[in-house]
């Protein structure tokens, strides 16, 4: 049979020309030429040299020997699992019953590169989604509407996580957020009581203490030094003369 017959054959049996019909056996079905040659009826040997001219590589019978063991479809599981973004190498052969390293391996075979640059993409992947949800979670955060504010306020502050608990770092100082929401009457004024605990937080150099819990809280900032040492209570409506912490009311101009 000349190859134009073929052809011809190959369109009318299998809807498909003969190139596809040969790369599809030999990289998607691990058909041997042998193989190939008895499904079109030819030679192997003229198989061997249609798929040399398309640049096609001889299989090596993988796919066939792993879903011989694995079951009919395996390869495409195997695929299916690996491209999962949270799904590594050593739960992919556990779930196939094998090791992490044959794992490798047939990642391997049936990619033809190592797992290497897919597990960096996972990886890069995995960082940005966790990023992505620290960021989130650190938004509704209380500290973070001040932070807000100081970025508003032209300062370029950051935020560090220490232990259990956030600070703010700006300009070199380290910096306590307060928040305090309801007041309590105290005689005929309105205070914000702030635990301050300066035992606690000996290495830091100012308190913010937010007064209230919307856009239009009230902000004190307090060096520590002039804290007292457990709680402090706050007068915003209090003036200078009434209040020695009147004067930190929005200082913000100390921490620059």
């Amino acid at each position: 049979m000349t190859r134009k017959k073929l052809e011809i054959f190959v369109k009318d049996q299998f809807g498909m020309n003969l190139y596809k019909f040969i790369k599809h056996n030999c990289e998607d079905e691990s058909l041997f030429d042998c193989e190939i040659a008895d499904l079109l009826r030819v030679s192997s040997s003229f198989i061997a040299k249609l798929r040399k001219s398309y640049g096609l590589k001889k299989s090596d019978g993988f796919r066939r020997r792993f879903e011989r063991r694995y079951g009919k479809g395996a390869v495409s599981r195997f695929k299916k699992l690996i491209k999962m973004d949270d799904m590594t190498l050593t739960d992919v052969s556990k779930i196939f019953g094998f090791s992490r390293e044959n794992a490798r391996i047939i990642y391997k075979k049936i990619y033809k590169h190592p797992y290497t640059a897919r597990y960096k993409k996972k990886a890069d992947k995995r960082r940005k989604r966790e990023a992505l949800i620290r960021e989130r979670a650190m938004r509704s955060l209380p500290i973070s509407r001040t932070v807000e504010k100081m970025k508003q306020m032209g300062f370029r502050p950051s935020l560090v996580r220490e232990g259990k608990a956030y600070r703010i770092r700006l300009n070199g100082f380290k910096i306590v957020h307060k928040r305090t929401v309801s007041p309590v009457m105290i005689g005929k004024k309105l205070y914000y009581r702030v635990n301050t605990d300066i035992a606690a937080n000996k290495d830091n150099d100012f308190f913010i203490c937010r007064c209230g819990d919307t856009k239009q809280s009230i902000h004190y900032v307090i060096p520590k030094d002039v804290a007292p040492k457990y709680t402090v209570s706050l007068a915003p409506f209090s003036n200078i003369k009434e209040s020695k912490y009147a004067k930190y009311k929005e200082a913000w101009h100390l921490l620059v």
